[in-house]
């Protein structure tokens, strides 16, 4: 079956997201007990959140409600907590190729009253197959976002994967998240980066990589590396990209009444600017529509399952 661009393919992980809400100060003691005592049991005012996260599992399942058809490699485990991220994307229409892992990927999340984030804990799960999409021909989009615990010598697997997707002529996506920022050289970086059609990270993050703060400069320094588009996320401030004819846009992101839990917005982001990108929109226009999906993220308190399916977009 030839390539469709209308087919997105998605490498990463696939998570549960759990969320602590205003933890007590110092709730973990430093001396342990089996047993419970006055000391160690204490009182957690909101409930437990949890939501699908996973930088591939959260842009897939946001690619899936949006309507666009959608591939996911990850290794899903067999464990009650797989079966529940199994469920979800399911659900949102995503396909899952390649074989079940062995356990999940978890992220427990600490924030406080006003959502901002004080610590995550990550179980980081078995490998990713990041060069699985290669090798199946329906998709003309492949997404590969890196999470922050992505093995150091998984690098090549990635560049791989993506040199192979594009060898007839189909896209890469690339978000390289904070992996690999306290362990790889920004060379060896850029070498991944010549195989990326589109580069979508946040302003720190191309920062790391480029030595730039500048987001126009940071797009002009990436472009000249390699990848032809490039969007520069700036979180509340909007983003900053390429447009389809090369010049550099900046595009506010939507207000929000009131400030919310932002986990889950930037891959929301990435889903929506693939899924939009994939059914033949314009990069702006795509942009926007990012932004608009990312917002009802943040609002909904819960996550990308917050997201709209494509009837209630319109």
């Amino acid at each position: 079956m030839p390539a469709s661009d209308a087919i997105v393919a998605v490498a990463g992980s696939a998570s549960v997201d759990m969320t602590l809400r205003a933890p007590p100060p110092g709730w973990i003691g430093a001396t342990a007990r089996d047993c419970y005592t006055p000391e160690t049991v204490q009182r957690l005012d909101a409930p437990l959140e949890t939501h699908l996260g996973g930088n591939g599992g959260a842009a897939a399942y946001t690619i899936g409600r949006l309507g666009t058809r959608v591939l996911l490699a990850a290794p899903i485990g067999i464990d009650p907590l797989g079966r529940l991220v199994r469920g979800w994307l399911e659900d949102a229409g995503v396909e899952i190729i390649g074989p079940p892992g062995a356990s999940t990927n978890v992220g427990m999340n600490a924030v406080d009253g006003d959502g901002g984030r004080v610590g995550t804990l990550q179980h980081p799960g078995p490998r990713v197959p990041w060069a699985l999409p290669a090798s199946d021909t329906r998709a003309g989009w492949l997404l590969v976002a890196l999470f922050a615990n992505v093995p150091r010598d998984d690098a090549g697997a990635v560049l791989d994967g993506m040199r192979q997707f594009r060898q007839d002529g189909r896209l890469t996506a690339f978000d390289p998240g904070i992996a690999w920022m306290s362990s790889m050289e920004p060379a060896e970086m850029h070498s991944i980066w010549r195989e990326v059609d589109l580069l979508v990270a946040t302003q720190d993050e191309l920062g790391h990589w480029t030595g730039l703060d500048d987001p126009d400069a940071i797009i002009d320094r990436v472009r000249d590396i390699g990848p032809g588009r490039v969007v520069v996320k700036l979180g509340a401030a909007g983003a900053s990209f390429t447009d389809d004819d090369g010049r550099v846009r900046h595009e506010p992101a939507v207000a929000l009444p009131r400030s919310g839990l932002s986990i889950g917005a930037g891959d929301a982001f990435n889903g929506a600017l693939l899924a939009g990108l994939a059914s033949g929109k314009r990069m702006a226009e795509a942009v926007r529509s990012a932004h608009e999906v990312a917002a009802r993220v943040v609002a909904s308190g819960r996550g990308v399952l917050g997201v709209d399916d494509a009837n209630e977009m319109d």
